[in-house]
């Protein structure tokens, strides 16, 4: 998609000629709209081009902007009322409570993706943003904020203060919490069925299985698996990942890293035929399917 917009006349004359009649899409029942890694248009920045294109699509459910140059906080999300779900992983929010203003006016989104998997982001007062975000948005059921410390801080000691801010009374069925800052995937009662994060390993392999499309994801969840638990619970998931996404390069690529750590150390003794078999057969079906 970056070559046909940086390349089409026709999608620059609409850029000019934001109140054209003619959309850039002229696509008013789609549905679903997926732009990844899109920096700046000629001289039009990111949101302007976004912006442009969206307009017209009134009846779009899911937006998917994964990795885009862009600030969301000059964009205008009001005419996307029927959005249920918006990824904005790797997406750097430049000014964060003018960008929740933008988010709040969302009030049919089930699914919040904020995530960072290149590095971990610092937002400034991201306490405060986060209460004023989440109660304008009620039918929200899965949220993402891991790599960010958009979980907010709090004491160990402190058993007053909600766990995550804004979320007092929630239950979600998803909360995205893997590498966030201050162990927040430890904290007791965290408003969500499940949780991604390093506390245990139920919480790594849901890790593994969310961002299988994200190599530093799996890496950095490998690695807390090698350093927080015992190797035979670590052979046993990845054994188990590498099985259940054989065609995920990093996944298996990462997940070969450990077998061959594990074959290579002083567990190597207490790999019993069953294990052995197992790996051979693991490592084999990764060679076949990449």
């Amino acid at each position: 998609m970056g070559y046909f917009l940086q390349s089409d006349p026709y999608v620059l004359d609409c850029l000019q000629q934001p109140d054209s009649p003619h959309p850039m899409l002229n696509c008013p029942n789609l549905r679903a709209l997926s732009v990844h890694d899109m920096n700046r248009i000629a001289s039009f920045e990111t949101h302007e081009v976004l912006s442009v294109t969206l307009k017209p699509l009134r009846m779009l459910t899911k937006l998917d902007v994964t990795g885009c140059d862009l600030e969301v906080e000059k964009m205008d999300l009001s005419l996307l009322q029927n959005l249920t779900s918006l990824n904005l992983t790797n997406v750097y929010l430049r000014n964060l409570s003018e960008a929740f203003i933008q988010l709040a006016q969302l009030q049919n989104l089930h699914q919040l993706i904020l995530c960072w998997g290149e590095k971990q982001v610092f937002y400034d007062k991201p306490g405060k943003a986060m209460e004023y975000l989440m109660p304008r948005l009620p039918h929200l059921k899965y949220l993402d904020i891991s790599g960010t410390n958009l979980c907010g801080f709090r004491a160990e000691d402190d058993h007053t203060s909600p766990a995550i801010p804004g979320l007092e009374g929630r239950m979600l069925d998803f909360l995205g919490l893997f590498r966030c800052p201050w162990d927040a995937c430890k904290r007791k009662n965290l408003p969500a069925k499940a949780v991604t994060g390093h506390a245990d390993m139920q919480q790594l392999m849901l890790a593994i299985d969310t961002y299988t499309y994200d190599s530093k994801f799996i890496c950095n969840a490998y690695a807390y698996m090698e350093a927080g638990f015992d190797t035979e619970s670590v052979l046993q998931s990845v054994l188990a990942s590498m099985k259940k996404h054989p065609l995920k390069t990093s996944v298996q690529m990462f997940g070969c890293k450990v077998l061959h750590s594990i074959m290579k150390g002083p567990w190597k003794h207490n790999l019993n035929r069953h294990y052995q078999c197992q790996i051979i057969y693991i490592i084999l079906q990764s060679w076949c399917c990449q």
